[in-house]
């Protein structure tokens, strides 16, 4: 036994937030997958709660995270006003987007989400197009059905990080950050990830910076991350995030990043975290 938790939902079909204000004069939405859901962790310990907790009453918090989601399933949720309807209850200031470098294998389809959305770099490289999802019903009735097997599970490759798909996520996530200033303002678009050299034998430090992305390492929040990465995971089968890597997340989020963006009724004072 890892972990034996219950997992709220609310009423838009994301995870509940407990500790948010309704009434805070400010919002921040979480984008994720299952490090920002809160995989193995119960309603309080999520790092988007948190955040919201360690604000002081100051943010309302939206954890639209989900298991296995990445960056495409974000932008779609802002391009189909699914975004929007769950943030309608009060003002949005910060959007943060918790990555890891996982995502960059699911922009081109994964295992277990065939249904998921893809997108495409349109002809002058310069932004993304929805072409649709990765596969239909005809192959996901298929898929399901050979996934009974455990032979075919056993040699399905799983699905790795390719330099040369780095490109179409920095333009998702470039796409996603337009959707998210046109309508909280620049600089309202913050990035927090995971860097695995591992997974990736690329570092897009230089991609995201020449795309003008406002990327923040997750060593940057915890130091000590990768020298002592047993302290922050769930257990040594399981390399989530625990409670207290949230915490640490959460309280830097809410000090460092959170104040430059609550400025009640005067967005000309937002700032873009360094």
């Amino acid at each position: 036994m890892i972990f034996d938790v219950t997992y709220t939902i609310d009423n838009n079909g994301f995870r509940a937030v407990p500790t948010t204000a309704p009434l805070a004069q400010c919002g921040v939405a979480f984008f994720g997958d299952s490090f920002t859901f809160g995989w193995g962790l119960a309603d309080t310990e999520t790092m988007p709660n948190q955040c919201v907790a360690a604000s002081g009453g100051t943010y309302r918090g939206y954890n639209l995270a989900q298991n296995g989601y990445g960056a495409h399933q974000m932008l779609r949720m802002l391009e189909t006003g699914r975004f929007d309807r769950a943030v309608s209850d009060g003002p949005v200031n910060l959007v943060i987007y918790q990555g890891i470098i996982e995502h960059v294998a699911r922009m081109v389809g994964s295992p277990w989400d065939p249904r998921g959305p893809q997108y495409v770099m349109t002809a002058d490289n310069q932004s993304v197009a929805y072409v649709g999802p990765f596969h239909g019903n005809a192959y996901v009735g298929l898929l399901e059905w050979l996934e009974k097997s455990e032979i075919y599970s056993y040699f399905t490759p799983y699905a790795l990080a390719r330099a040369q798909d780095l490109p179409l996520y920095v333009a998702v996530l470039k796409q996603a950050q337009r959707e998210v200033e046109r309508r909280y303002g620049e600089g309202s678009f913050v990035i927090l990830m995971w860097y695995d050299k591992q997974i990736l034998d690329a570092d897009p430090t230089e991609q995201f910076k020449e795309a003008g992305l406002n990327v923040i390492p997750i060593d940057r929040v915890i130091p000590d991350v990768n020298e002592n990465r047993a302290a922050y995971v769930l257990a040594d089968e399981d390399w989530h995030p625990n409670a207290l890597a949230n915490k640490k997340i959460a309280e830097f989020l809410a000090h460092t990043v959170g104040p430059q963006h609550c400025y009640a009724g005067d967005r000309s004072k937002t700032a873009v975290a360094q």
